[in-house]
């Protein structure tokens, strides 16, 4: 009597076929170590995502972001979020821990078989090793970067680029990371990923996604010059109602003269 056959499921890399898993740091955090939480510069960041993520080539269905505990330990993911989530609606998934890298790629097969986008923000330390269960090779994070957007699909990536937030990514603008780069890994010149985890195609002479460049509008709702500009920072503001379907320059001086 033969014995039944049974196939093995392929690796979890090649589930996440349907959609792209857009993987990106925290926002800025505040000095100290028991300071919790975003910075100034992170909260605008947070608000800068609502742009990013929430509309054009680079819109999201899904956000991922690590258990945080009651201490406000490991909430700076959370926050970055947070926004983006009120602003679209988007399910913000912590129910994973920070370093269980399963727990993730089983959530990330879910959704992206549903036939969503997602977003993940995560530790920058804790990236690599989540990564890597995706397919993705060598990663290495810059520490003093908080702007780079990893996008994986297929157990490839597509592309790693800037969010291009205003007031705070301005070197990164137009910034791509390329393969084949001999300067070492990490920084603004070196390799990001081995050269193996490139799509075909990818890593080389790109053109940049245009409708992200409208992420600049929601940075400028979350800077305020004045002393009152932390308060600001915590608000959420519905960018549709600022904007509506004006100019960015006309818009712009309703918003300020608004204020």
């Amino acid at each position: 009597m033969g014995t039944a056959h049974t196939s093995k499921r392929p690796p979890l890399k090649y589930h996440l076929a349907f959609c792209t898993t857009q993987v990106i740091r925290h926002g800025e955090k505040p000095g100290g170590k028991k300071h919790h939480g975003l910075s100034p510069a992170g909260k605008r960041r947070a608000q800068c995502l609502k742009r990013v993520f929430g509309s054009g080539d680079l819109k999201a269905q899904y956000a991922m972001a690590p258990a945080y505990k009651r201490s406000g330990a490991r909430r700076r993911a959370y926050d970055t979020l947070k926004p983006l989530s009120r602003y679209t609606g988007m399910p913000l998934d912590t129910s994973c821990q920070r370093d269980d890298s399963s727990c993730v790629h089983k959530v990330l097969e879910r959704e992206t078989s549903k036939g969503n986008n997602v977003v993940v923000a995560w530790q920058h330390t804790a990236i690599s090793s989540l990564v890597r269960g995706l397919g993705v090779k060598g990663l290495v994070w810059d520490k003093k970067r908080y702007d780079m957007i990893i996008h994986i699909k297929k157990g490839k990536v597509h592309r790693i680029d800037s969010e291009e937030c205003e007031g705070l990514d301005k070197r990164w603008l137009h910034w791509h990371a390329k393969k084949g780069n001999g300067k070492g890994k990490g920084g603004q010149y070196g390799r990001i990923v081995d050269d193996e985890s490139w799509a075909e195609g990818a890593g080389e002479d790109q053109i940049p996604l245009a409708t992200k460049g409208a992420s600049f509008a929601s940075s400028f709702v979350a800077y305020d010059e004045d002393d009152n500009a932390e308060e600001d920072l915590e608000e959420d503001v519905d960018l549709d109602d600022v904007f509506g379907r004006q100019s960015l320059g006309s818009a712009m001086t309703n918003w300020f003269g608004m204020r």
